[in-house]
Formats: structure tokens, C-alpha cells, sequence
């Protein structure tokens, strides 16, 4: 892996994309560290769906009724598999893709699995069990990729 970024795919909910897009821009400028963003960086309608969201342009659940959902999950399953990792958000906001991803990077994968849970449920015992390690803060992921090397 020397000389080239590591590249997760980030998992997390619709909801939180501004956040954590904002997050992932800055830490790919910062660390050797590449992310597949599943709502800005795959080739799909799905962005410029999101964008008329963000306008007040359709409501949410116009959105989600827009997406044929084989071709959304056939997409991100492929980039989890090509990524070096994944790594998961749970938050506040609700998310049934997110754990349907870390499932699919668990078993479909011998990746890492790595979670940030800031929401208090970090020692639920389905996260431990389909995850490499578990971050209650996004700042003690960054330190344990910048420590480990992973």
C-alpha cells in the first residue's frame, strides 16, 4: 500500500451527507486517505436528485421513490468491494443503508470494517460483531489510521 492513498468507501446516512462530505473533503486534503462518497462520488442520477432535495426542487420521499434500488445496490456493493475499507457513520439521523453496507463490507469483503458511532449505541453487540473497530469520534478514527497505518 505504500505510495498510494487508502481508499474506504464512507457509508452514512442521506441526511447527514453535507456534514460528512464536508468532513471527507478536508480530511482527503489532509491525509493520505481517499474516500468513495456513495452520494457525490458514483456516477449517478442520485447527486443531481440530492441537489433538487437540497433546492426545495422534491421532497424526500420523491427522492427516495426515484431510485431504482438494484441498480443503487448493485453500484455501492461494486465500489465496497474495490475499496481498501470501509468506513461507517451512525449518528443521530436514522440510516437502513448504512448497516446494510457495513453488512455487505463484512461478509462480502475481507476489508476493514471501521465505524464511527456517535450516537451512544457503540457497544451494541451487532456493530462489535460486523466490525473491525468502532470510534465513538471521527478524531479518534483519523488517529488511529494516522498511528496504524491501516
Amino acid at each position: 500500500m505504500e505510495g498510494r492513498k487508502k481508499k474506504f468507501y464512507l457509508a452514512h446516512s442521506s441526511l447527514s451527507r453535507k456534514e460528512v462530505r464536508e468532513w471527507q473533503l478536508g480530511i482527503e486534503k489532509d491525509l493520505p486517505i481517499e474516500f468513495i462518497n456513495p452520494f457525490y462520488d458514483l456516477d449517478r442520477e442520485e447527486t443531481a436528485l440530492l441537489k433538487k432535495v437540497d433546492e426545495g426542487e422534491m421532497t424526500r420521499e420523491e427522492y427516495i421513490d426515484s431510485l431504482v434500488p438494484n441498480e443503487v445496490v448493485e453500484r455501492d456493493c461494486e465500489a465496497i468491494k474495490q475499496a481498501d475499507g470501509l468506513l461507517a457513520i451512525f449518528d443521530d439521523n436514522p440510516t437502513y443503508g448504512t448497516i446494510m453496507e457495513v453488512m455487505g463490507g463484512w461478509i462480502n469483503t475481507d476489508n476493514p470494517v471501521y465505524l464511527i458511532v456517535t450516537n451512544g449505541h457503540h457497544k451494541n453487540p451487532w456493530l462489535r460483531h460486523f466490525s473491525n473497530h468502532i470510534f465513538t469520534s471521527k478524531q479518534d478514527f483519523i488517529e488511529h489510521i494516522c498511528v496504524s497505518g491501516q
